[in-house]
């Protein structure tokens, strides 16, 4: 009877380990599924403490909305940096005109003629690493490649 009671007691330990093992692995952290109606670009929130992801995604926001004097707004659901080659991809970027910057312009006769509205599945910057992006205010790649470009073109006349 001993016998039989540890050999269900082993068994038992054995199924709550591949339990609990199956459902650490098969965790998707981050995971929030598409909203259909939804409007707004989230970005995908910091795995840990260490993560440098959102701040790199700050600074590329900060200095696209810099670089275009405030017209463009920068969207990024994830980022995935290759410190070693320099590397960062870039899933899920949209470039969005922000329409109150579009009504100052409008208001002191400032617009551009024409306003941009890109959204690309994924993009790929080379010659970019994590030093340039945190400390740099001017940053020089060497090669950008974008999969799946949509972009819209307004004109004002």
């Amino acid at each position: 009877m001993k016998k039989i009671t540890i050999i269900f007691l082993v068994i038992g330990l054995i199924v709550l380990g591949a339990y609990i093992y199956l459902r650490v692995v098969l965790k998707t952290p981050g995971f929030t599924p598409a909203q259909a109606t939804s409007t707004t670009e989230t970005t995908k929130p910091a795995e840990n403490f260490l993560d440098l992801k959102p701040k790199l995604i700050e600074k590329l926001q900060q200095l696209v909305k810099q670089g275009s004097n405030g017209l463009y707004n920068l969207f990024i659901h994830e980022l995935k940096p290759d410190v070693l080659n320099s590397r960062i991809s870039i899933s899920d970027a949209s470039l969005i005109p922000d329409t109150t910057a579009i009504k100052n312009l409008t208001r002191s006769k400032n617009l551009p003629e024409a306003i941009f509205k890109i959204k690309a599945d994924s993009i790929w910057i080379d010659g970019l690493g994590l030093k340039d992006l945190l400390s740099k205010d001017v940053i020089d790649v060497k090669t950008i490649r974008i999969h799946k470009p949509t972009i819209d073109v307004y004109n004002q006349k």
